[in-house]
């Protein structure tokens, strides 16, 4: 999945259940799942794979800080 560009707020949604074959049922999983407190998504836009040849791997760590920033300031 590609996304032409990436929404202010993303939700998303966890399959948190296994099929067990042996009590022919699904069975929630409680394993603990966390993310980083900042989500590169880079990887899934579009265009990102034009994106890094264009641009020195410098240049991309200043973009990634410069989102970071605007993340960081656009919190409630």
């Amino acid at each position: 999945m590609r996304f032409e560009r990436l929404p202010k707020i993303l939700f998303l949604q966890l399959n948190r259940f296994e099929y067990d074959y042996i009590s022919d049922c699904r069975k929630k999983l409680y394993d603990r799942f966390t993310f980083p407190k900042i989500l590169n998504l880079n990887n899934f836009l579009k265009d990102y794979e034009i994106i890094k040849q264009n641009y020195t791997s410098e240049k991309l760590k200043e973009l990634e800080r410069r989102d970071a920033i605007e993340n960081d300031e656009g919190r409630f």
